[in-house]
């Protein structure tokens, strides 16, 4: 029961610190850029902090019911999105997680059937570095926080499958997200 409730309390904190942007990148002054980055950066420490307190107080097994948070919210999010994009194919996939996550850059490969981005930098990455998080707890972190990706890509399409073939944060030079239609 207990693990439920922070279950529900993480999935809220998590629908709350999402930014969505509609701005075009050219629009995006460097200081509103800064404060992007900042609100990204204060979303994993809030993110790490939790995940701390929660193990912390109901021990290593509340980091499945994070993981499940984190999936179930990326869910909630794909559905989102896949409503307001009007589709839920690959190319509409494309323009939601550029909307979603586009300072990236766009995706290095797409067709009908198949997606692929790269990425170089995450806020919350660097906020955990920067605040000496141990190499090992990241790359346990990122288990919890990254499958929000694999989360989002099955809300907007069920039969998509999102696949994490690189992850800086588990010691690869950059991350690499993978996103096939199936069936």
């Amino acid at each position: 029961m207990i693990l439920q409730q922070a279950k529900g309390l993480i999935c809220m904190w998590m629908r709350n610190t999402t930014l969505v942007l509609t701005m075009a990148k050219d629009e995006i002054s460097e200081i509103c850029m800064k404060f992007i980055l900042y609100g990204y950066e204060l979303q994993g420490r809030i993110f790490l902090s939790i995940a701390r307190a929660l193990e912390k107080k109901y021990g290593p097994e509340v980091k499945e019911v994070i993981r499940e948070a984190s999936y179930d919210n990326g869910v909630r999010l794909g559905r989102d999105f896949s409503k307001k994009f009007g589709g839920n194919g690959i190319r509409e996939f494309a323009k939601a997680w550029e909307e979603m996550w586009g300072f990236g850059g766009p995706p290095v490969e797409v067709s009908d059937r198949r997606l692929m981005y790269g990425g170089s930098f995450c806020a919350a990455y660097e906020a955990w570095k920067k605040m000496g998080v141990s190499p090992k707890e990241i790359s346990e972190l990122a288990d919890l926080y990254c499958i929000n990706d694999v989360g989002f890509a099955k809300g907007f399409n069920p039969k998509m499958e999102l696949k994490h073939t690189k992850r800086a944060m588990k010691g690869d030079p950059c991350c690499e997200w993978v996103v096939e239609l199936k069936g």
